[in-house]
C-alpha cells in the first residue's frame, strides 16, 4: 500500500480571528504528514511532474505569513 499524499493543515493563530487577540503575526499554520514541497517554479524543490513517481516527504511544516511576507521552516524524516 503506497500513500502519496496525506497531510493535515493546522491553523495555529489568525490575526482576523476575533476570538483570540494575537497580533504577532498574520498568520500562523502548521502543516504535518506526507506531502509535497512546491517552490517558485519548481525548478530546485518541486513535485517533479515529469517523472512516473512524485517526489513527496514526511514533514512537519511551520508556515508564518506577517504583511505580505510568509517565511517556511519545516523538518523532515525520510
Amino acid at each position: 500500500f503506497m500513500l502519496h499524499e496525506s497531510w493535515a493543515d493546522l491553523t495555529l493563530a489568525n490575526k482576523a480571528d476575533t476570538t483570540i487577540k494575537f497580533k504577532l503575526f498574520d498568520n500562523l499554520s502548521l502543516k504535518i504528514g506526507r506531502q509535497e514541497l512546491i517552490y517558485d517554479d519548481a525548478r530546485l524543490i518541486g513535485n517533479l511532474d515529469w517523472l512516473q513517481q512524485g517526489r513527496r516527504f514526511d514533514m512537519a511544516l511551520l508556515k508564518v505569513v506577517h504583511h505580505g511576507w510568509q517565511v517556511d521552516i519545516g523538518y523532515a524524516f525520510n
